[in-house]
């Protein structure tokens, strides 16, 4: 390995943006911004050596060069959890911020169904690779509150390499306790917070912020005012977006405003009106009464899931069609009465009154037959013929289709 006798120690950061962007949001938004927007304030402060607290007998005064930089983010926007709006401060919309500053963005979508990016790991592997790296690099700085990159420091101090880790008030102690320094959060809100940064780099800075802000609302209102029903939030930025640009609009984070709705709060002209409530709407009051507004909401939401079709109720009917047509080539729709057995008719015949009289003068009445009918011959079980079972078959399959159907 080829290592610098300059006298300084070289240093190589490692940025978890979402895992220390949303830790701070959880502190101070304010501070969540200005980390998104102002990577060069902050880093030179790590490279100064002021912002790093010695925990494992790290000397203060050391001179340090940082000679890599990358950070880590997903490309994905990410939602407010209290309103469900685009975050504008969310890796996509600040990756340029960094790129600026001159850092080396790696985007780490996420590869589960659980939206869990691949940041930590992407990271990992890259110390890996720059600890065998032909510069040697004196000091490994992470910026990210996750202690399971405690296994990684295990392994630079095997190699007696220097660590320096971001702590907030969730970070595990041994994490900490392997490192030779910290960054603690509250210490980068200070310097986020009280430094100016590049929100008032010049005088003109002001009045350029207020164009841009002329310029957007203008187009917000015109849209606005030459509609006829509320117009959605994400509508107009989209339309700011194309008419203006990114780099007016998103670049400049909506005039400093932070997001697009903050900028329209602070912003909206006389008449043009917010809707309080999700999902937005900005609407012209002159026109748009409360239950208009009230209607044009509900649309919003109205109509997202087709109705459910109902299947025909003449369903039943077609499928005894379909049965009816297939077994009518076999004979089995109906029985002809030719072939229904005969039914017979036991009727006895009872003897004439002139013959009776007879027999009982001459006394040759004989007994009187039985009423009784003569026994019928025990039925023959039915032959199964080869139409019948072709009909039979028939039959089955023609329910089988229409169970299928």
């Amino acid at each position: 390995m080829k290592r610098e006798t300059s006298g300084q120690i070289l240093s190589a950061i490692f940025v978890d943006y979402d895992n220390v962007y949303l830790s701070l949001k959880r502190r101070s938004e304010e501070a969540a911004k200005r980390f998104a927007k102002d990577a060069s304030v902050w880093l030179a402060e790590i490279e100064s050596g002021r912002l790093i607290s010695p925990t494992n007998k790290l000397p203060s005064n050391v001179q340090r060069r940082i000679v890599l930089n990358r950070c880590y983010g997903n490309p994905v926007p990410r939602r407010n959890q209290n309103d469900n709006s685009t975050d504008m401060n969310s890796f996509p919309f600040v990756r340029h911020h960094f790129l600026r500053a001159g850092f080396e963005v790696i985007d780490c979508p996420p590869l589960t169904a659980q939206l869990k990016n691949s940041s930590d790991i992407r990271m990992v592997m890259d110390v890996r690779d720059y600890l065998h790296h032909e510069t040697y690099f004196d000091e490994f700085i992470i910026l990210s509150g996750d202690a399971d990159f405690t296994p990684v420091l295990h392994r630079l101090r095997a190699h007696a390499r220097r660590t320096i880790v971001f702590a907030n008030d969730y970070t595990a102690a041994p994490y900490v306790a392997i490192a030779d320094g910290e960054i603690r959060e509250p210490d980068l809100i200070n310097v986020l917070l009280n430094n100016p940064g590049t929100e008032a780099e010049a005088p003109g800075r002001a009045a350029t912020t207020s164009d841009l802000r002329r310029e957007i609302m203008a187009e917000v209102t015109g849209a606005v005012r030459n509609s006829d029903t509320p117009l959605p939030l994400e509508v107009l930025a989209e339309r700011a977006t194309r008419a203006l640009g990114h780099d007016r609009t998103v670049g400049t984070n909506w005039a400093g405003a932070g997001s697009f709705r903050d900028l329209l709060l602070q912003s909206l002209p006389e008449g043009i009106r917010l809707s309080e409530q999700p999902p937005y709407v900005v609407y012209d009051a002159t026109r748009t009464g409360p239950e208009e507004l009230a209607s044009s909401r509900s649309d919003r939401t109205a109509g997202l899931l087709a109705p459910r079709q109902s299947r025909p109720a003449s369903a039943a009917s077609a499928a005894a069609s379909v049965l009816a047509k297939a077994i009518e080539p076999f004979g089995l729709s109906r029985r002809s009465t030719a072939q229904q057995p005969p039914q017979t008719s036991y009727r006895p015949s009872s003897p004439s009154l002139a013959q009776s009289f007879h027999d009982a003068m001459t006394g040759s009445a004989q007994p009187p037959r039985s009423l009784a009918p003569p026994s019928a011959p025990p039925p023959q079980a039915p032959q199964p013929s080869s139409r019948g079972a072709e009909g039979a078959t028939a039959l089955q399959q023609s329910i089988a289709r229409i169970h299928e159907a």
